[in-house]
């Protein structure tokens, strides 16, 4: 489920990003607008479905926290706290991203990073942008070597 995830949450940044820029209360945008709504929706509905799953390795326990993340991020109403827990990711990384050593480590380690990826694409667009880096300690520092190897 978690690879349908990131393929919801590029297709949920690409929908966003789409809105930019257009004037929402067009008539004309409004299929930009139920496209973007179907797209959050499918992210919302797979982010439960990942939280609700047992988890049976290490790694399935490290997707759950990540969707959790994301869910966290994306879910909350709160202004701002997208940026904030964006700007808090890279502390996380040894905590969320650390998975062992086995056949499907390296498959859920690239899962990961493309997560990561996406997070990343998703804080620079207007509807996550409530809170400017300053306001919460500057820019996001790089993501852990861990990560990023």
């Amino acid at each position: 489920m978690f690879s349908g995830l990131l393929d919801a949450l590029a297709r949920h940044a690409e929908t966003e990003r789409d809105l930019q820029g257009i004037d929402i209360w067009d008539v004309a945008c409004r299929h930009w607008l139920t496209d973007a709504e179907n797209a959050f929706t499918d992210v919302a509905t797979l982010l439960s479905a990942i939280q609700r799953e047992r988890p049976f390795r290490v790694e399935d326990l490290l997707l759950q926290r990540a969707a959790r993340l994301i869910d966290a991020m994306i879910g909350s109403e709160e202004p701002g706290m997208f940026q904030r827990l964006h700007y808090l990711l890279p502390r996380l990384d040894g905590q969320l991203y650390r998975p062992g050593n086995g056949p499907i480590t390296e498959p859920v380690r690239q899962m990961l990073r493309t997560a990561r990826g996406l997070i990343d694409e998703l804080a620079s667009l207007q509807l996550y942008a409530e809170t400017n880096g300053d306001e919460i300690g500057g820019p996001a520092p790089e993501p852990c070597a861990e990560l990023a190897a």
